[in-house]
């Protein structure tokens, strides 16, 4: 239901005043309109709802095969590509595992569903590239993805929900009240979190 209220909300311009139709595949939510009980949110959304003229119908996931189309991960294509010395290894080491030679020959013959070969790569599900067993190639990658300095680094970041911000002078800045929070004698329901704004000097 929060989907459609908000491409309500956004198309509300285009919708107001004419008939529409709005197809989901939650039965539950195709019964919203006849439903006796709201909570609060529900009974807001059916103001709101009031003021266009709709039906609600159920369509169940299978059969409506263009809206799964259409909410499938795009596949972005890139105007410039960055020619990495990674992607030379890897079709260097296609020419050197067996298996990939066999996933190579199979994928350009077309006899494979999983695997299709594009670029001289073999791609599977996902566009995800296969990686063959060749000169550690596997294990430089994983190390890059997962164990540089780079990575960990975001992760710590990502970990304390923190981003870098850079200010300049000027700038309206909140200050985080942590050490009043450590004392036991004050509830920490009842203090601020924040003071401020402070200007950057």
């Amino acid at each position: 239901m929060t989907a459609a209220m908000h491409c309500l909300r956004t198309w509300r311009h285009y919708l107001l005043g004419s008939k529409f139709v709005v197809r989901t595949d939650n039965i539950a939510m195709s019964y919203f309109q006849t439903q006796k009980k709201l909570s609060p949110k529900q009974a807001r959304w059916q103001g709101f709802l009031a003021k266009f003229d709709f039906v609600m119908e159920y369509k169940p996931g299978r059969t409506n095969v263009m809206a799964d189309a259409l909410s499938r991960r795009v596949e972005l294509a890139a105007i410039s590509r960055l020619e990495s010395p990674l992607l030379g290894r890897i079709k260097e080491g296609l020419q050197h595992d067996a298996k990939a030679r066999i996933l190579l020959e199979l994928a350009h013959e077309g006899k494979s569903r999983q695997f299709w070969c594009e670029d001289d790569l073999v791609y599977t599900k996902g566009r995800r590239v296969y990686v063959p067993l060749y000169d550690n190639l596997r294990r430089e990658i994983l190390w890059e993805c997962h164990d540089s300095k780079v990575t960990k680094r975001m992760k710590k970041w990502a970990d304390k929900k923190r981003r870098h911000v850079e200010y300049s002078v000027g700038d309206l800045v909140l200050v985080k009240l942590h050490n009043i929070l450590r004392h036991k004698d004050v509830h920490k329901g009842l203090t601020r979190r924040y003071e401020g704004p402070f200007q950057v000097l």
